[in-house]
């Protein structure tokens, strides 16, 4: 059991929420339209959740040059979160429950390495702005998520929380930030170590 804590921040895609789909479906409408038309499956994009959309967008187009790279990228994370604000995404099973419970007694966060705005479509679309105190991304400060870990938790004065997510990234980014890490074994990633395993969100409500 982890003792003590002050705090719970969360991963969001494959964490809180499988926007993957809808992720897949704008950025491949993009793509296209800028005369790429072999672009991955679903199940390989599922594979790169997780990691900032540059790195992403380096290895899937690594002949691209830099500016071209860019348009095609901001023009992704446009349409991406119009899609999203239009439509949404799927939750994980019992979310609301187990923010509802969790809000109650610890400060709840967020810090993802997505672009800027993603993590407040998340929100504002489900109505969860309630259950967060802050939230840290990527693309608003342009660092690694160990980093915005600590941002949030010098912004926030905790010192000892737990970051909850699903990839080998939140696994490396527990470890830079020396704080706890728990791994949701439900989302798209695999990880070496862990301090604690839920196979639904629901199980945080056990832990804590």
């Amino acid at each position: 059991m982890i003792k003590n804590i002050d705090g719970i921040i969360f991963d969001l895609d494959g964490t809180l929420w499988d926007a993957v789909e809808v992720i897949f479906k704008s950025w491949r409408e993009v793509v296209i339209s800028h005369k790429f038309n072999n672009f991955i499956s679903i199940e390989e994009l599922k594979g790169y959740m997780g990691k900032r959309i540059e790195d992403i967008f380096k290895k899937l187009f690594p002949d691209v040059d830099d500016k071209s790279l860019n348009i095609m990228m901001k023009e992704c994370c446009i349409k991406e979160c119009e899609m999203l604000k239009r439509d949404g995404a799927r939750l994980y099973p019992y979310i609301e429950e187990t923010l509802k419970y969790l809000y109650k007694k610890y400060p709840l966060f967020i810090v993802s390495n997505c672009q800027e705005g993603y993590i407040e479509t998340f929100l504002e679309y489900n109505g969860f702005e309630k259950y967060f105190k802050d939230y840290e991304c990527s693309g608003k400060t342009g660092l690694d998520k160990n980093n915005n870990i600590k941002i949030i938790m010098k912004r926030n004065k905790i010192e000892n929380p737990v970051y909850v997510g699903d990839a080998k990234v939140d696994e490396e980014a527990s470890k830079k930030a020396n704080i706890k890490f728990i791994y949701a074994s439900y989302g798209f990633g695999n990880v070496d170590s862990y301090d604690i395993k839920i196979n639904s969100l629901k199980d945080l409500i056990n832990i804590f």
